[in-house]
């Protein structure tokens, strides 16, 4: 059912097709930034559309998806990315501080931004709590993912990923030492 609601965000639909649609775009978007089937690609997002778009588009290519708490400070996240070798990050705007505090130690070379402000809708069907209804920060020296996406245009689905392929790496929560990424 393709035209049947696969996100709803304060009144922002995106449907089964226009999922499927834009997380094939960025699976192209990433293959363009020279990622490959098997690479960690970091993703520092919370519960948004975005998050599924990158998600089902980082599993299409073949990469891993690596997230990311919205909630790790910087050590923990340069642990991670370090620990995953992520070479490509997905992040809210309001988390680049923390990436850009850690970004010199880590072996980023694509940084990729999105923002609440870009999918909450005009008329929101529920209250926008103060924390997601914020201004959009520019951030000059990324990429800013849904434009990027868009400008993908039509492109052919990939073959599918093997039952055996790695999918994604959690980092367990912790409680006795570093966390750990679980395959």
């Amino acid at each position: 059912q393709p035209e049947h609601p696969a996100v709803i965000f304060y009144g922002n639909v995106l449907t089964y097709a226009e999922l499927d649609r834009q997380s094939d775009r960025f699976a192209a978007l990433l293959s363009s930034k020279g990622v490959r089937k098997g690479d960690r690609v970091a993703v520092f997002l919370p519960n948004c559309p975005q998050f599924h778009i990158v998600f089902f588009g980082v599993l299409k290519l073949g990469a891993i998806h690596v997230p990311v708490s919205p909630l790790s400070r910087a050590f923990e996240l340069e642990y991670e990315l370090n620990d995953t070798d992520a070479e490509v990050i997905v992040a809210l705007d309001q988390l680049i501080e923390t990436v850009n505090q850690v970004k010199d130690k880590t072996k980023l070379r694509e940084v990729m931004v999105t923002s609440f402000a870009e999918v909450i809708p005009d008329n929101p069907t529920i209250p926008v709590p103060d924390s997601v209804n914020l201004p959009r920060i520019p951030v000059s020296d990324a990429t800013d993912l849904l434009p990027a996406i868009a400008a993908m245009g039509e492109v052919a689905p990939l073959p599918p990923a093997k039952l055996d392929d790695i999918a994604a790496l959690n980092y367990t929560g912790g409680t006795t030492g570093m966390p750990k990424g679980c395959v």
